[in-house]
């Protein structure tokens, strides 16, 4: 795993990139998971954790910004986030035991980036918010309790899971205020420009504070800062 990571690490880095956002830490427990599948390492908290860590520094080695995901977990469902929002059961005692422990075993390794899951986890938060909004997931379970002091990133904020609830500008305003970094908004088109003014009501209208947006461009500046970027000024 390492190898192979590194390798196309190296490859991808020739080419410009530098942020991938793999390796996947989803325990796959449920075998009827239509979404992540043969996409994890296994269905035990521990063979994920040593295969992922492994791609983690293979990634690192060879120059790119790897961001682990689905955070809190997306492993253990039966239903696809891309078109309906997932559920994953179990008390906290079974987060901890499984979907949290790869991400406690990354993190303590030096892990850049983490991408939420559009999944609710009512173990972490029993109001059943959608984990990509939900501030007690993002800044009160990863940032607080697990200490994590990367780049938080959302899925591709178009997905069903999310648009069907909040539709894409209210989406990306509220995963900011939820303490994510980065909004995923791969689209070229005006799902864009509702992003951008969504998130700007938001500020203007004091729900997100300056601080915060500051705080956010810091931590992506020191990401980009750590592989080389200032240096190199993104050209290879």
């Amino acid at each position: 795993a390492y190898d192979v990571c590194k390798a196309v690490a190296r490859q991808l880095s020739a080419i410009g990139i530098t942020n991938i956002h793999s390796p996947v830490l989803d325990v796959n427990v449920n075998p009827a998971n239509p979404e992540i599948n043969i996409r994890s390492y296994g269905d035990y908290p521990d063979i994920v954790a040593e295969y992922a860590l492994a791609s983690m520094k293979g990634f690192q080695d060879g120059g790119l910004v790897p961001t682990a995901k689905h955070f809190p977990g997306r492993g253990d469902s039966d239903v696809d986030a891309h078109y309906e929002v997932p559920v994953v059961e179990g008390d906290w005692d079974r987060l901890e035991a499984v979907e949290l422990y790869p991400y406690r075993r990354l993190i303590e390794n030096g892990l850049d980036s983490i991408m939420l899951a559009h999944t609710a986890v009512p173990a972490a938060d029993p109001t059943m918010e959608i984990s990509t909004v939900s501030k007690p997931i993002v800044t009160g379970l990863l940032r607080e309790r697990l200490g994590f002091e990367g780049v938080i990133t959302t899925d591709s904020i178009t997905m069903g899971a999310l648009m069907e609830k909040y539709g894409v500008g209210k989406a990306c305003a509220k995963a900011i205020e939820a303490g994510c970094d980065l909004a995923l908004n791969k689209t070229e088109d005006e799902f864009r420009d509702q992003g951008f003014c969504e998130l700007k009501r938001f500020v203007e209208d004091g729900i997100i504070k300056e601080e915060q947006l500051n705080a956010s461009v810091k931590r992506i500046l020191r990401m980009k800062y750590n592989i080389g970027m200032f240096d190199t000024n993104g050209i290879v």
